[in-house]
C-alpha cells in the first residue's frame, strides 16, 4: 500500500479547490457515515476521542494572505470538522496580487508556522509518499507565497513526489499584473514540481457543460472538474480495484522528461475523450491538430477501460495527433459505485506549449519591456535578474512541448 500523501492549499482559489477535493474525497470513501477504502489512511489520519470513537482529519495545511475564505469555509462547510484549525494560517491583509508580496513579506512572515504545521503532518506519517499544491498562477498569493511553499517542500521532502493543482491565467485576464505574477510561478513549478495538472477557468467551464450537456456551469462544477484528474489518478491506489497502479509511476508516464505541465479532460466515455476542445487547455487551443504525446488513462465506474479500447479510440481521433511515447502509458481502472463513473485522460499536450508561449511569454514580454508597475515589485524584494532568470527557465520548458507524432 503507497504511503501517504500531505496536501498544501494556498490562496483563495486554492483553499476552495481543495475543500473541493475533500468534499469528494469524503463522498466516495463515505467518512462522514461508514468509512471505506483501502486508501483512507493516504488522504486523512484516523484518531480516537475520549469516548474510543473514530474520527478522521484531513492531512492538509491551509494558508492564505488573507482571513475571509478560510473563516467562510471553516464555518459554512459541511467537512470543516475534518479540518486542523492548527493547520490553518492566514494574515489580516492580502498581497494585492503581487508575486513578489507573496513570496517575500508573506513568505517570510509566515515560513516558520508553515514548516511547523508540515512538519507536524509529516510525523503523523508513517511513510509521505506525495505532497499535493493547489493553487493559481495569476493573483499574488497562490502564485508568490505558493512559490514560496513548494520551494520549501522541496527543501523538506526531496524525496516525495510533488504534485500541483494550477489554476493558469485565462486567455483574458483582467489582472493587470498576472503575466509577471504566472511567468515567476510558472519558472518555480519547472524547478520544484513532478507534476502539474493545468487549467484555465474558461477550459473547465467548457469542459464541464459539454459533460453535463449544458452551456451553464456554476461555480462549484468548474471546481469538481477541475479536481476531477487529481481524484482520478490517486484512484487506484485509493479504492483498489484490477489495477492498482502506484501514483509516482503513473507521473512518470503522464509527465515524461523535462515536461511538467500536463493537460487533463474527463469524459462520460472513450468516443470524446481525445478532442482538444474538450481538455483543460482547450482556451489556448490555435491550431487543428496539436500533439498528445504521453499520458495515462484511467476508467472509472464500471465502464472498464483497456489497452485495446483505448487504442482505437486513438486511431479514430481525427482532431489531434499521437505521439510515440504515448505508447508506454497503460491504462488504469477500477470499480467503485461512488465515482459518478466516467473516463479521464491526463497528458502531456503541445496545448501547453501554446499556453507557455502566448499566455505567459508573449503577455510578460510586452509588460516587461514598457516597465510596466516593476517598481511594486522591487519595492517588495524582485529584481530584474529575477525576472529574465525566471523568463529563461519557462521559454526553455516552452520548447520542449513543440513537438509532433
Amino acid at each position: 500500500m503507497p504511503g501517504e500523501n500531505i496536501s498544501i492549499a494556498v490562496g483563495q482559489c486554492g483553499n476552495q479547490l481543495s475543500w473541493d477535493f475533500y468534499n469528494a474525497l469524503v463522498t466516495e470513501h463515505g467518512i462522514l457515515k461508514r468509512p471505506t477504502g483501502p486508501g483512507i489512511g493516504q488522504w486523512f489520519r484516523r484518531y480516537l476521542d475520549s469516548d474510543r470513537k473514530v474520527h478522521h482529519r484531513a492531512r492538509c495545511v491551509m494558508i492564505d494572505t488573507e482571513e475571509g475564505v478560510l473563516n467562510t469555509l471553516a464555518r459554512t462547510h459541511r467537512i470543516a470538522g475534518l479540518f486542523d484549525g492548527n493547520m490553518m494560517h492566514s494574515a489580516p491583509s492580502g498581497t494585492g496580487n503581487n508575486w513578489a508580496r507573496g513570496y517575500y513579506e508573506f513568505g517570510d512572515m509566515m515560513d516558520t508556522a508553515i514548516e511547523t504545521s508540515l512538519r507536524h503532518a509529516a510525523e503523523a506519517c508513517d511513510s509521505p509518499h506525495t505532497i499535493t499544491l493547489f493553487h493559481s498562477m495569476s493573483g499574488g498569493s497562490g502564485s508568490g507565497l505558493g512559490s514560496r511553499v513548494l520551494e520549501t517542500v522541496h527543501d523538506m521532502f526531496p524525496a516525495q513526489g510533488r504534485i500541483t493543482l494550477t489554476i493558469a491565467p485565462s486567455v483574458t485576464d483582467d489582472v493587470v499584473t498576472a503575466p509577471y505574477n504566472a511567468l515567476l510561478t510558472a519558472a518555480a513549478l519547472i524547478e520544484h514540481s513532478d507534476l502539474t495538472l493545468t487549467a484555465d477557468n474558461a477550459s473547465l467551464a467548457a469542459q464541464d457543460a459539454g459533460v453535463r450537456g449544458s452551456t451553464l456551469s456554476s461555480f462549484s462544477s468548474i471546481n469538481r472538474a477541475a479536481v476531477d484528474p487529481l481524484l482520478a489518478l490517486t484512484a487506484p491506489s485509493r479504492l483498489g480495484g484490477p489495477v492498482t497502479a502506484p501514483l509516482l509511476g503513473m507521473i512518470a508516464d503522464t509527465a515524461g522528461p523535462h515536461m511538467p505541465f500536463v493537460t487533463f479532460a474527463t469524459r462520460p466515455d472513450l468516443k470524446t475523450l481525445f478532442r482538444p476542445d474538450c481538455w483543460s487547455l482547450s482556451a489556448y487551443l490555435t491550431g487543428p491538430l496539436p500533439t498528445l504525446t504521453s499520458g495515462v488513462i484511467i476508467g472509472r465506474g464500471q465502464g472498464l477501460v483497456n489497452a485495446a479500447q483505448v487504442r482505437s479510440a486513438l486511431d479514430k481521433a481525427t482532431r489531434c495527433r499521437v505521439g510515440s511515447r504515448l505508447a508506454r502509458a497503460g491504462p488504469a481502472r477500477y470499480e467503485t459505485s461512488s465515482s459518478g463513473g466516467g473516463v479521464s485522460m491526463v497528458g502531456a499536450t503541445s496545448l501547453v506549449g501554446d499556453m507557455l508561449e502566448d499566455g505567459i511569454l508573449s503577455k510578460f514580454d510586452r509588460l516587461f519591456r514598457a516597465k510596466a508597475h516593476m517598481h511594486t515589485y522591487e519595492a517588495a524584494g524582485a529584481d530584474r535578474d529575477s525576472f529574465v532568470t525566471a523568463r529563461e527557465i519557462v521559454a526553455t520548458c516552452a520548447e520542449t512541448y513543440k513537438i509532433g507524432p
